[in-house]
């Protein structure tokens, strides 16, 4: 009896990936892992120094970070990445220079982590929330 309720379970988390995250934690290997969190505060924090008092900015600079962090090479996100010579994307950076020296995010973070996250992302760079970096 239970080994079917088990299995049941699967099934259902397998179905669906963003329920099967209310099962599981969304931090670890082929997740969100400590590192990645860290890097992505980092950028966080220059999106608010490089564009202080611009919060439209500011926001697309947030938006950008979640964004690039799940890029994948079929489902490339770098459209809120700046697009200057200098860009720490190096998928804009080679627009910009007409090179080809970009590699994929290893380990981009899966949408199923994104759809949890993306709720607090989208409070981050809401124009309200900002407006008191500006």
């Amino acid at each position: 009896m239970l080994d079917s309720k088990i299995q049941d379970s699967d099934a259902y988390q397998s179905s669906n990936s963003t329920k099967a995250l209310r099962w599981q934690s969304i931090s670890g290997k082929g997740r969100l892992t400590s590192t990645r969190i860290d890097t992505m505060q980092n950028f966080y924090g220059m999106a608010l120094r490089k564009n202080k008092g611009n919060a439209k900015e500011m926001a697309q600079a947030t938006r950008a970070i979640l964004k690039h962090y799940s890029s994948t090479p079929e489902n490339p996100q770098h459209e809120d990445c700046p697009t200057v010579k200098k860009s720490w994307c190096s998928f804009q950076k080679d627009i910009a220079c007409n090179t080809n020296t970009h590699q994929p995010i290893k380990d981009p973070i899966p949408p199923a982590v994104v759809e949890v996250i993306q709720p607090v992302f989208g409070k981050l760079s809401s124009k309200s929330f900002l407006a008191a970096c500006e």
